[in-house]
């Protein structure tokens, strides 16, 4: 028999996991995911309670993805695959509700892995948002 092998959270994680607000995504299907580069800002709308999705390439153990330039409410969810379910869930952002910006740390990552991003729009207000991670 193997060796079972267990991943903790860091207890700020778990704590900043367990705070958020809003909804798991559940969602099995999504549209095809907008290319995020480490350190390249890039600049989204999105219509009304909709979701964003995007992908990501870890290059180090830890990262800080934030959204800025908020015209609406938004938070997002980070899962390890494409399927964007609650079983994928790494870690959900969504501290300051009506905030301008949303950023959290995110650490435990692996190099060269592809992450996966949603993000919510959570006030039914179409608008737009800036994403970056560093």
């Amino acid at each position: 028999m193997g060796a079972t092998q267990t991943r903790l959270l860091p207890l700020a994680l778990l704590a900043v996991l367990l705070t958020g607000c809003g909804t798991l995504p559940t969602s099995t299907s999504a549209p095809p995911p907008v290319e995020f580069a480490v350190g390249t800002p890039a600049t989204l709308t999105s219509a009304a309670n909709a979701s964003t999705f995007g992908r990501f390439v870890a290059t180090a153990g830890s990262h800080t993805i934030s959204l800025s330039a908020l015209t609406s409410n938004y938070g997002w969810s980070l899962f390890s695959s494409p399927s964007y379910v609650a079983d994928g869930l790494i870690l959900r952002c969504d501290a300051h509700s009506d905030a301008s910006d949303e950023s959290c740390p995110v650490s435990l990552l692996i190099p060269g892995h592809t992450y996966y991003l949603r993000i919510d729009e959570e006030s039914g207000v179409a608008g737009s948002f800036t994403v970056t991670i560093t």
